[in-house]
């Protein structure tokens, strides 16, 4: 939850119009990460409106959201 929060306050995805920070109930940390890795995504980003260092930012923040989520499959 930090993670998210942090993300959230710093560097909230500026490509996607209505991203809200999503609420984190018991037991549901691995689904808001998909959704959250599924958000950050590169190909997502548009490099003409955004440039290409939000990019390759949004690619940094998946891999982490992606290697936080392959730690809940363990």
């Amino acid at each position: 939850k930090p993670f998210i929060d942090f993300l959230f306050s710093e560097f909230p995805p500026k490509h996607r119009k209505r991203a809200v920070k999503p609420y984190i109930g018991e037991g549901e940390e691995r689904k808001v990460l998909i959704t959250l890795s599924a958000c950050y995504h590169p190909d997502r980003v548009n490099i003409k409106e955004h440039g290409y260092k939000y990019k390759v930012l949004c690619e940094e923040i998946a891999k982490i959201i992606n290697h936080k989520l392959a730690q809940y499959k363990l």
